[in-house]
């Protein structure tokens, strides 16, 4: 569904800047507890973004990177073992997550996902922002 969104789009998207497309959930509102999925593409500069489209910069943080299958995210596994299994031993904690009523709440600091070129073999990248315990 990205992949074909953004051919779609990239016609009327000037200045893509690179090949890939991205899937960022994020929060806007101050307490975190609700989330926004966008689809988008880096464009250069910023400001040459059409006005049907919404051009938004994120605060910088630092990242854990993980190469993934598709059906490891679509299928719920990769945020349980990121959570019961990966962050507890790793040293790291998501950046100014929250966890309400046992559910993660929704930062500010996206987690990103990234479809590049090799997402036509089922390839991707999760990006989640962290930070040292």
């Amino acid at each position: 569904m990205i992949m074909n969104c953004l051919r779609a789009c990239s016609k009327s998207i000037p200045d893509i800047a690179g090949e890939a497309a991205y899937g960022m959930t994020h929060s806007e509102s101050a307490e975190g507890s609700t989330a926004k999925y966008i689809v988008c593409v880096p464009v250069a500069p910023l400001l040459i973004c059409p006005p049907v489209f919404i051009a938004r910069k994120f605060e910088a943080s630092e990242y854990a990177v993980f190469k993934i299958k598709f059906e490891f995210l679509d299928s719920g596994e990769f945020w349980r073992i990121l959570h019961s299994k990966w962050l507890p031993e790793s040293g790291y904690a998501l950046k100014d997550k929250q966890v309400c009523e046992g559910r993660p709440d929704f930062t500010k600091y996206a987690d990103i996902e990234v479809y590049g070129k090799e997402f036509s073999d089922g390839i991707m990248y999760i990006y989640a922002p962290i930070v040292k315990k």
